[in-house]
């Protein structure tokens, strides 16, 4: 989601992060490890990870440290991903439940159907 939001889309000037609002995720009860991505600045690498921790006092277990570089990863390729056109026009995530999607889902079946 983050990726899409700092994406610049191909017609405009600034990424949709400074134009638009949409939700985010629910995280919980991980939103400690979300902080800790957006304070590292969201790309960074293993001696990134390693000087913030014992810069900030922060003992990171070793499935912390992978989700950590889980992330960075993920936002990196969505960039790349969503300065596509073709991958430019909705938000992976716009606050539905999945509940919510499969509803619209097939209703649109249904309006296909007649």
């Amino acid at each position: 989601m983050l990726g899409w939001l700092h994406v610049t889309p191909e017609d405009a000037e600034k990424p949709r992060s400074e134009t638009e609002a949409f939700p985010l995720p629910p995280c919980e009860p991980f939103d400690y490890v979300v902080e800790w991505f957006t304070e590292l600045r969201i790309t960074f690498g293993y001696s990134d990870l390693d000087a913030w921790a014992r810069l900030t006092g922060q003992t990171l277990e070793p499935w912390e440290v992978a989700l950590l570089m889980d992330m960075t990863n993920t936002y990196s390729s969505a960039v790349s991903k969503y300065r596509a056109k073709a991958y430019n026009l909705r938000p992976p995530y716009d606050g539905r439940t999945r509940e919510q999607i499969a509803a619209a889902v097939s209703a649109k079946f249904e309006a296909l159907e007649g």
